[in-house]
């Protein structure tokens, strides 16, 4: 019996081969968040699957979770051991936050991996399109992306992004839009991409550049909706 989303057979030398492959660094763990109100979703590449010593992946949960604005939350997670740790961890910080009122979490039906069937959809959603993405970045530059590159969490961030703020819905709204109440008005630019850049005059660095800088365009960020680029000095 195969995976649905690998090619690894779901047996004790399929989960050999994955070790390795991740060993490897042919496969990256990432963690999904998705609103099944306003169908925002959110991905992350992370280190380990479920919670960290330091809080790091419960508090990109956390920060998702503040972003959608919801004051009584109710978060439903896998059945996983690893995901309910996190889970619980996200909760204690999202408790102590003054904008949050009140928060519950749901727990999936036990053996229904399909059950949060609304966060199986944003996987869907992100994969399909990260492939898209990662295929034409490739095209575009003539080599090969290895998955544990480090322009990959940018890759993956801007999937999400743009389905957020260009997906639109029945109601002719994208989710972006029914979070803030106002569509998304800068321009999507390529991933990968040359715009042009100059410093803000408050800039200690603005003095010692040029007033325009030529950098590589690595999407929008999606809290402050500024353009996040990297210069080539």
């Amino acid at each position: 019996m195969k995976r649905e989303e690998l090619e690894y057979e779901l047996n004790d030398a399929g989960e050999e081969q994955l070790a390795i492959a991740r060993a490897e660094g042919g496969i990256i763990k990432c963690i999904a968040v998705r609103c099944v109100n306003n169908k925002n979703v959110f991905a992350h590449c992370v280190l380990c699957r479920g919670g960290d010593e330091e809080g790091y992946v419960a508090d990109l949960v956390v920060k998702n979770v503040l972003w959608l604005g919801h004051t009584e939350p109710l978060v439903t997670v896998d059945n996983e051991p690893a995901l309910q740790g996190l889970v619980q961890r996200a909760l204690e910080v999202l408790r102590i936050n003054a904008s949050v009122d009140k928060i519950s979490d749901e727990q999936s039906p036990a053996y229904d991996s399909q059950a949060n069937g609304g966060v199986e959809v944003g996987v869907m959603l992100i994969r399909g399109l990260f492939r898209t993405l990662k295929l034409g970045l490739e095209a575009s530059i003539g080599k090969r992306i290895p998955v544990d590159h480090a322009i990959v969490p940018w890759l993956l961030e801007h999937t999400w992004f743009r389905l957020n703020v260009k997906a639109r819905g029945s109601d002719s709204h994208a989710p972006w839009a029914r979070v803030r109440g106002w569509p998304f008005g800068h321009y999507m630019r390529c991933f990968g991409g040359t715009v042009m850049f100059t410093f803000p005059t408050g800039e200690p660095r603005a003095s010692q550049m040029a007033t325009w800088e030529p950098p590589t365009a690595k999407g929008c960020s999606w809290d402050t909706t500024g353009m996040q680029t990297r210069l080539s000095s």
